[in-house]
């Protein structure tokens, strides 16, 4: 059995490295797979307006190893790619990897408790990704990293709960950043429901909206030109640095608590010239600091 099964991973490297030095054109694999404990991998490499589409309805199942949080999708030198991962049920998890691929895009969907998105583009341009996860009564965490200009990344997360984190990480110019968090309503602890939008370079846009108690946004902004957009409906904190000059900043905060342990909590620090902060509070007991220097 071992000689057999060598022969035939032998077999598949030699066709794959056939195939990797073949640059190669409108490639599509479309993977579906039921039940628990499923993974999934493909790599694309050297091609052109290629597809992956991957449906998995279960839990625990990964788009990668959801023990090792390895593999999973990975498309390099694909201009043009797009990849879609549709996953039903809890503790799934999803890998992907795109590596100088201009005007591509991504999208994930993941329906279920403790599921898990680590996407990444780098070296691209007009490139977007969306994240979509609706969640029960446990926490769902996405992580999206995009290198290069004029790209878009969104996350939208429905029904988090304690420990519901997303986060945008960008580097370039132009960049969009969006997050949307609608949180369960018993939500009461500082911190159940967690944003980070990271950008670095110039004419870059965060936007952060959460709805539900106890919500976090933290934003990172260095260059010229920056705008960062906060939102919460719900008692929460906003902390936002802007290192730069022209950066815009606007918080709004509604529906604090009736505690002093649940006022709204807003700091801004902005390091440059010519900028400008906007904020607005709605409750009981509020906090502002604002910084420029």
């Amino acid at each position: 059995m071992k000689i057999k099964l060598s022969s035939i991973a032998l077999a598949l490297s030699l066709a794959y490295a056939s195939s990797a030095a073949i640059a190669s054109d409108n490639n599509a694999v479309f993977t579906s797979q039921q039940q628990q404990h499923n993974m999934t991998y493909v790599q694309q490499i050297d091609t052109s307006q290629s597809n992956v589409v991957v449906n998995q309805n279960g839990w625990a199942n990964g788009v990668g190893n959801t023990e090792t949080l390895e593999g999973g999708i990975v498309q390099q030198q694909s201009v043009g790619a797009s990849a879609r991962v549709d996953q039903t049920g809890n503790g799934n998890y999803t890998n992907l990897v795109q590596t100088q691929a201009g005007f591509s895009n991504v999208i994930v969907t993941q329906q279920g408790d403790v599921n898990d998105a680590q996407l990444s583009q780098s070296n691209t341009v007009r490139s977007s990704i969306e994240v979509r996860q609706v969640g029960g009564s446990n926490a769902n965490v996405a992580r999206v990293a995009q290198q290069g200009a004029d790209s878009s990344a969104l996350i939208v997360q429905d029904n988090g709960s304690l420990g519901t984190f997303g986060e945008i990480t960008q580097s370039g110019a132009g960049n969009h950043a969006e997050m949307t968090q609608r949180a369960a309503s018993f939500l009461s602890a500082r911190g159940d429901t967690y944003v980070k939008l990271i950008q670095d370079g110039s004419n870059n846009t965060a936007r952060a909206f959460q709805t539900g108690q106890g919500s976090t946004a933290v934003i990172s902004q260095s260059g010229t030109g920056n705008y960062a957009d906060t939102a919460q409906t719900g008692y929460g904190d906003i902390g936002i640095d802007q290192t730069g000059s022209a950066n815009v900043v606007f918080v709004r905060q509604n529906l604090s608590g009736s505690d002093l342990d649940k006022q709204n909590l807003a700091y801004v620090t902005q390091n440059g010239t010519a900028n400008n902060t906007t904020i607005q509070q709605d409750g009981f007991a509020n906090h502002v600091r604002v910084v420029q220097r």
